[in-house]
């Protein structure tokens, strides 16, 4: 080979050299190079949402291009998501996933209804107060939303208890329900917890400063509740489902409150404090019914059956169990003209314009 042709050999390699490191002293100023990927030196925004890309790689590109705003979908939970999505849906999570949130910069709501991981809801909401963080507790058979600032607790069981630290907004719970012992640890967790502690009696709330309280349909299950009204003086009660034997075992409980109640027989309303219980005009199908729910009212001292529809000697076999307990008075017809109540002192058939009064019309005076 003659010298010329080595000559130019070594030029054109020098000038091929001299293009490939002029190029790359080109693209090296006006690309940055992330693991093996070239982008844009200086770009302002970049769009890799075709792409799948780590979230170490996307750090790396912020660092070498300070100020871009990158278009891109993120690695979350084995899924790719935008990055600028507005909601997300998670059904469990992982400390790790809490760091991912901070990507989703446009992110409003994280739907977390069927999530269980509590605590790691709650630091989330904490790591971004911006966020709508939705989940529920179940207390007592009903769901309580995290934003819930009012539960009712049907038990008062520890596990429920150690839920209501999950309700960041909440500032009264109300005790339906539970033995003594549940109620004065929800009661003393109250108050460490600045709560407001009140009492459910029926469809009544009641504070446990309340001095006079009235409550429907109390329930056996609620009974151990009144011990935790401490400032109670009267309590009445409408409709009570306790055994009678409860109520008043319950005014030996509470000697110093004065306890009434109210109950409905045979149509009417009655206080426990009534002493002649008139239920004349009223069909009574059940004697021993009936007598269930004159246990109610241990002050009653006579009841007026009126003309109730049974036998006369029905009706005077059962005054004879009960009276002991209460005098038991009804009508009884003599003739066709004349009817008169049991008690009777005085019988005058002249009063009704009756003179003529046989001893067949006289028969059921012997009741």
């Amino acid at each position: 080979m003659s010298g010329k042709k080595i000559v130019l050999m070594v030029l054109l390699i020098l000038v091929v050299l001299s293009s490939v490191i002029l190029g790359l002293f080109w693209h090296m100023r006006n690309y940055v190079l992330v693991d093996l990927a070239f982008y844009p030196r200086g770009a302002q925004q970049l769009d890799l949402r075709d792409q799948e890309i780590s979230i170490r790689h996307y750090e790396k590109i912020l660092r070498r291009i300070p100020g871009c705003q990158i278009q891109w979908n993120v690695p979350f939970q084995e899924k790719a998501i935008p990055w600028d999505s507005k909601e997300i849906t998670v059904s469990a999570l992982e400390q790790r996933d809490l760091r991912i949130f901070a990507y989703f910069d446009q992110l409003e709501t994280v739907q977390a209804e069927d999530c269980t991981d509590y605590d790691l809801l709650l630091e989330l909401q904490d790591q971004r107060p911006d966020l709508n963080v939705r989940y529920t507790i179940p207390l007592s058979g009903e769901r309580y939303s995290a934003r819930a600032e009012q539960v009712v607790l049907k038990s008062a069981a520890q596990e429920e208890m150690q839920l209501l630290q999950y309700l960041p907004r909440l500032q009264s719970v109300l005790c339906s329900g539970g033995d003594a012992e549940q109620i004065a640890q929800l009661r003393d967790y109250c108050q460490e917890h600045q709560l407001e502690f009140l009492i459910l009696l029926g469809k009544e709330t009641i504070a446990p400063d309340t001095k006079a309280v009235t409550a429907g349909a109390i329930r056996e299950e609620q009974i151990d509740l009144l011990q935790f009204l401490p400032e109670m003086e009267t309590l009445h009660i409408r409709q009570p489902e306790v055994s009678p034997e409860k109520l008043l075992e319950l005014r030996t409980l509470l000697p110093d409150v004065k306890i009434t109640w109210e109950r409905m027989v045979c149509g009417q309303v009655f206080s426990s404090a009534v002493e002649e219980m008139d239920l004349s005009g009223v069909k009574i199908s059940s004697l021993e019914e009936l007598g269930r729910e004159l246990s109610y009212f241990p002050d009653t001292k006579l009841v007026f059956l009126g003309e109730c529809g049974l036998d006369n000697e029905v009706l005077a076999a059962h005054r004879e169990k009960v009276r002991d307990q209460y005098k038991l008075v009804w009508t009884v017809s003599c003739g066709s003209k004349l009817k008169t109540r049991t008690d009777a002192t005085t019988f005058m058939p002249v009063r009704e314009y009756v003179y003529y009064f046989n001893d067949e019309e006289a028969y059921n005076l012997r009741y």
